[in-house]
Formats: C-alpha cells, sequence, structure tokens
C-alpha cells in the first residue's frame, strides 16, 4: 500500500470535518509525545506509527533550538492528523513543577482526551520509541481489539543497540537488551489515579500485556514488569537511544526535562543498558514492504529540505557535546566516563583531555 493511502485509511478520527460521530468499528488511538531537538527523527517515526495504525499525533515541543515546527509543519501537509502543540508554558512554572514537565503534559493531555471524546486509547510514548510488531503487519487496533475488555494495554521494552551508520530505519534483526520497562495504551474511558511515563495508576486496573498476561510490576519499581515477566513479545517497544555513535553522543546534549545540566548524564554507556543481550527480530518479507513505504515517505519533497537541515543540526550538535564536557560541575564529571563508556578511543582520549582542561577542575 502506497503512503497515500496509508494516510487516506488510517488517519482519521471519530468526527467528521462536519464535526459529527462516524460509525466505526475499529478503535482509535491518539499519541502523545513531548520532543526537545529531535527533529531528525520525527518524519521517521510519524510514518511508523501512521503505517501501524495509530490516527493522530500531538507532538508537544519544550526548549527546543532545532527546526522541528518546520520539520512537523512540512509533515502536516500528508499528514492531517499530526498536530504540533508547545509545552514552553510549563517553564512559567515554578522550578518544582518544570522538573515533571512530560508528567504534567501527559496528565494534561489525558483529560482533554477524556473530556473530546474524540478517540478511544491514547497512547504516551516518545521520539524514540516505536511501537513494533514482530510481523511487521499487526495494527493498533488488531492487538486492542484481541483483548477490548483491557484498560490498559503494556508492551515490553528493548533497547536496540547501534549501529554505525547515521540515521538507520529500524533493521529487520537488531541486537539489543530486554528492559522490564514497558509503555501503555491506556483506554480513554479508564479512571487514571496517577500518570506514568511508563505505566499510569488506575483506580478499574484492568491492564495487560499484548499476548493476555496480566501486567504484575516488578517490587521495586511500579513502572517495570516483573522480572519473571519480562521476555520477546509480539509486539514490542524499540527504544532507539544508541543509533549510532555520533548520534548517541549528539543526542546527550538535549539534557533531561528533570533538571538543567547541559548533557544527559542517565546513560550507561554507547550500547550499555540493563536488561538480558539477546535479539529481536521481523518478519522479512514484510519488513521490505516497511522499508518501501518508508523510502517514499522520507523523499515527500515537502520534507527532504527541512529533515536535510534537521540532520545538519544533529551532527553539529556532537560537537557541542565534547565541548560541553569540560564545563559541567565537579561533581558531575566523574559521571562523564560512564556516559561515554563504549565511544570509540578518539572521543575517550577527547573526555580525558577536556576534563583535565575543565573550567571546573581550574575553579577547584
Amino acid at each position: 500500500m502506497r503512503i497515500s493511502q496509508l494516510i487516506a485509511t488510517k488517519f482519521s478520527g471519530k468526527k467528521n470535518q462536519d464535526d459529527k460521530a462516524v460509525v466505526t468499528s475499529l478503535p482509535t488511538v491518539k499519541i502523545v509525545a513531548v520532543a526537545k531537538d529531535e527533529a531528525a527523527y520525527i518524519p521517521e517515526w510519524v510514518h511508523h506509527h501512521i503505517y501501524f495504525g495509530f490516527n493522530a499525533i500531538d507532538i508537544y515541543i519544550n526548549r527546543t533550538s532545532d527546526n522541528s515546527q518546520d520539520v512537523i509543519q512540512a509533515l502536516q501537509k500528508t499528514v492531517p492528523g499530526l498536530a504540533c502543540l508547545s509545552a514552553d508554558w510549563v517553564d512559567t512554572c515554578p522550578a518544582e513543577a518544570k522538573n515533571y514537565l512530560q508528567f504534567i503534559v501527559y496528565a494534561k493531555a489525558f483529560e482533554e482526551e477524556k473530556k473530546a471524546q474524540d478517540f478511544d486509547y491514547v497512547m504516551f510514548i516518545d521520539i524514540d520509541e516505536f511501537w513494533t510488531p514482530c510481523d511487521m503487519q499487526s495494527s493498533i487496533q488488531d492487538v486492542i481489539n484481541q483483548q477490548p475488555e483491557a484498560s490498559a494495554l503494556s508492551f515490553g521494552w528493548f533497547n536496540e543497540h547501534g549501529q554505525d551508520t547515521h540515521f538507520q530505519p529500524i533493521q529487520c534483526q537488531s541486537a539489543g537488551q530486554l528492559s522490564p520497562l514497558v509503555k501503555t495504551l491506556i483506554s480513554l474511558k479508564a479512571d487514571m489515579t496517577e500518570v506514568g511515563l511508563h505505566q499510569s495508576q488506575l483506580s478499574n486496573d484492568k491492564v495487560y500485556m499484548v499476548d493476555g498476561d496480566s501486567f504484575i510490576s516488578n517490587t521495586d519499581n511500579k513502572e517495570c514488569l516483573h522480572q519473571d515477566l519480562v521476555k520477546i513479545r509480539a509486539v514490542m517497544i524499540l527504544h532507539r537511544m544508541f543509533r549510532s555513535p555520533m548520534e548517541y553522543i549528539s543526542l546527550l546534549s538535549r539534557g533531561r526535562p528533570s533538571d538543567t545540566l547541559a548533557l544527559k548524564l542517565n546513560r550507561g554507556g554507547y550500547n550499555k543498558a540493563s536488561g538480558t543481550h539477546t535479539r529481536f527480530e521481523l518478519n522479512q518479507e514484510a519488513y521490505l514492504v516497511y522499508i518501501e513505504s518508508l523510502t517514499e515517505f522520507l523523499g515527500q519533497e515537502n520534507t527532504q529540505a527541512v529533515l536535510e537541515q534537521a540532520k545538519h543540526f544533529v551532527c553539529k550538535r556532537y560537537d557541542t557535546t565534547l565541548s560541553a564536557m569540560g564545563d559541567l560541575p565537579i561533581e558531575n564529571l566523574i559521571n562523564l566516563f560512564e556516559v561515554f563508556k563504549g565511544c570509540d578511543e578518539q572521543v575517550m582520549n577527547c573526555l580525558v583531555e577536556t576534563i583535565a582542561q575543565s573550567s571546573s577542575l581550574q575553579s577547584c
């Protein structure tokens, strides 16, 4: 199916242009995401979720210095279910609230969608997270219809290892590590008591995995799956936090919404993640059809120029990351060796030299 047909058939809500209800037997799902300086990855991510049947996507951009808004606006010419919203208003809140930016945005979005009644489900996922069925054919609707009584459906996390080449799509066979974390699709009929980034708390607690197993949380972390239930299932969330060595280092300069440091320090190194080492394999024939659709989508005239600009930003930010290392507070410098573990010798030598000459050390 050509991408124009995919958009026409999959990006439709429960209401028409006259805002009148349209009868449909398929459940409708909206994705809500918060993005910061991820313009280079938005087109691929949007296509991916169109392809698997998601009906609408709201992207909240915050503290952004790349061309995310231009990229989204370009995509809107062919993807009518895509919206670009600002989350900068959260930064007008007291400092304590700013650290919970994603929680605030997700809670607001859930309440608004619940009242609007335009969609049946909502899912909170990041731009580096890809809802991916192993058969590369099942839609989100197929999965929901297998367990329509569920208040929420959780999907396991697979930390995909990076590749040598920049800006690559998901691979047919990926090495990586299984994480106990999940991402969760939530019915808008559910009574949410506490929003979560991975697993929200519901009062009517009918939360299942994709294969029908009940979600049982880890005793140490309510957003993690119990260790006995962690395995590859028919649908996984591909967490693409590594991509390639250059991109991994560049992405560290995005920081975290919950702190003000120049670099993202909650990483254990390149291709280093917790969990069991394993492989995630996709249906090869269906994967090739997917890649053909992705290539067509990314090749659209309205997307190409802004996408190239976004990729240039990522490459330039790589140098910014290396420069920013020496400006971290002294108590954070030791974390850099953990974050850069697994990177090549040239980067590690640069790290040692930068730290030795850092303004933090000079002031001690």
